[in-house]
């Protein structure tokens, strides 16, 4: 019976420690990739807090993702390229896209405050700050849209999948969340 238990323990054990890194192992993928340029007032909130403090006129990639198929997850995307203002160079970009301060895409949705959000959407900082025109030395939403119309990213990616984990998995991930918030909830401040 012992024998039997310590096998059963292994096999369970082999289970659980296989689906992880089946939905943790990255292989390359194809994304359908759409990148834009954007500013500060298009960030998504649960992103947002993140790149702070954000410079009036700061800009941003934008990048939009589709998913591989039903069974994978785009886990990473890494930009490199140009961007560019009509012909002249704006920017050199080479990062990894963010949402939420995390590079790992692979969960495919974003909480913030109660809200959660699937939308396949990620962003880079970008070393580009539009200078102000206006007399009080700020950047307006209307003046920064106009001023981007024209602009474009040339770009490369390195996009990774991951397998969708399985159900076993994520109840597991579920559970552990719950622990680990109700044991460190008495050690949080008001």
């Amino acid at each position: 019976m012992e024998k039997f238990s310590s096998w059963l323990i292994g096999i369970v054990t082999a289970a659980i420690a296989y689906g992880y890194w089946d939905a943790n192992a990255e292989t390359r993928a194809d994304g359908d990739l759409r990148a834009q340029i954007t500013t500060p007032w298009e960030l998504y909130f649960d992103s947002h807090a993140d790149y702070l403090p954000i410079d009036n006129g700061q800009l941003f990639v934008e990048v939009k993702w589709r998913q591989p198929d039903n069974r994978k997850r785009i886990s990473s995307i890494r930009v490199k390229g140009r961007v560019l203002d009509g012909a002249e160079l704006v920017a050199m970009v080479d990062s990894p896209c963010q949402r939420a301060g995390s590079t790992w895409l692979g969960d495919a949705k974003w909480s913030f405050e109660g809200q959660t959000s699937t939308d396949l959407v990620c962003f880079i900082k970008i070393d580009k700050i539009l200078t102000p025109t206006a007399p009080d030395g700020l950047v307006r939403m209307d003046e920064a849209n106009a001023r981007i119309a024209n602009m474009r990213i040339d770009y490369t990616a390195d996009v990774k999948a991951v397998n969708k984990p399985m159900r076993y998995v994520i109840w597991l991930n579920e559970h552990a969340s719950k622990v680990y918030e109700a044991v460190s909830a008495p050690f949080e401040r008001e």
